[in-house]
């Protein structure tokens, strides 16, 4: 039985939120559809929190996939704390800076 696509609502080939990676599939696989769902409920990700929750390390390629394989439309920003810059997304476009 083939899978639909949640974005195009089509039949898709292969597994929805795959990986090229060719070790760790399944991992990266839960990985990546744990952080579609919290961007999907609203809520803002970065890298500490992706490190936290689910203990992902290469959030960066988490994000790529999100993007490029799956064609999510994610908003960012760059945010300063404690003199650490890091990038944050969302689902939805952040408030403009005051």
């Amino acid at each position: 039985m083939k899978q639909i696509n949640i974005f195009t609502g089509e039949p898709e080939e292969d597994e929805p939120f795959g990986t090229d990676s060719p070790i760790n599939q399944l991992s990266i696989k839960t990985q990546n559809e744990k952080l579609y769902r919290f961007l999907k409920s609203g809520n803002i990700v970065n890298t500490f929190i992706a490190q936290r929750k689910w203990g992902i390390t290469r959030f960066s390629a988490r994000i790529h996939e999100l993007k490029k394989k799956k064609k999510v439309k994610l908003f960012d920003r760059f945010v300063t704390r404690d003199g650490t810059k890091f990038k944050e997304f969302s689902m939805k476009p952040f408030p403009p800076k005051k």
